[in-house]
């Protein structure tokens, strides 16, 4: 059943761009439409009533059912501007560390959820939001997750909670997607760090690229991962002990090139 659920965000996600065009007429998409329906199809109208996203995909497939009998009226949605002002956005951007030296304040189950919460909203591919967080605050269970880890050096003892960060592969179907799981996923990571930073704590991350049969085998088996999860990336979570030296960042020259009429007539040339 959980199958479906990725499933249905896409075909909405896919049908709700071409609601959005200006242009929009009846007769479009109706392959992607009857994929989005039986999806639907297969979602208990218990998990339906739960779920936001599901619900929101349901009214898009409806609209979608609207337009096609000419009775689409939806006005287009106002812009909602953010309260965040761009000081305060960078200040949480460039005053995150990666920390491995905590206090002995545990880390409740309820400020993991919290975090957690935070990690589908960021874009994703086909709007699949495919991350899933396994994680602990068990003192032994933490040790154990983080013994997998090759990156897990220099921290304190015990470590207060260990994050598993994954994705459902089973929403990507095709060989050209096999990179998007760790895309997906790793923009949400990014939330979650940040949403730590502003409760006071941190997470370190850890790569997961060099595990060994071994590592993955032990760490699925700590925090019981099923097999249609693929393991991104882990995280240590705590509150920090001390700060730490913060790296100096490459400049602006060497991260951002903006192109302009040259390159567009070197493109016209070759087109």
């Amino acid at each position: 059943m959980t199958y479906w659920l990725p499933l249905v965000r896409k075909y909405a996600h896919i049908l709700d761009k071409g609601l959005q065009r200006c242009d929009c007429a009846p007769g479009h998409s109706t392959q992607i439409y009857q994929r989005a329906k039986e999806a639907l199809s297969h979602i208990p109208t218990a998990m339906l009533s739960q779920d936001a996203s599901l619900q929101w995909a349901a009214e898009t497939i409806s609209c979608y059912e609207q337009l096609q009998t000419g009775c689409h009226a939806t006005a287009p949605a106002p812009l909602t501007p953010t309260v965040c002002m761009p000081t305060t956005l960078l200040d949480a951007m460039v005053t995150r560390r990666s920390i491995r030296q905590y206090t002995d304040t545990p880390v409740s189950p309820e400020t993991v959820m919290r975090i957690a919460e935070v990690i589908n909203w960021v874009p994703t591919s086909c709007n699949r939001q495919p991350a899933r967080i396994f994680a602990t605050v068990d003192p032994e269970l933490t040790r154990a997750c983080a013994s997998t880890c090759k990156g897990a050096t220099c921290f304190t003892k015990p470590i207060p909670a260990f994050l598993a960060f994954c994705a459902d592969i089973r929403a990507y179907t095709w060989p050209v997607e096999y990179g998007l799981p760790y895309v997906d996923v790793a923009l949400g990571m990014q939330n979650c760090c940040l949403m730590a930073h502003a409760l006071g704590a941190s997470i370190t991350l850890l790569s997961w690229a060099q595990c060994s049969a071994e590592e993955e085998r032990r760490l699925r088996a700590c925090l019981e991962i099923p097999d249609h999860y693929q393991i991104i990336a882990n995280g240590i979570l705590g509150y920090p002990a001390r700060g730490v030296t913060t790296p100096a960042r490459k400049s602006i020259d060497e991260t951002c090139v903006i192109r302009g009429a040259e390159q567009a007539e070197a493109v016209e040339k070759v087109m």
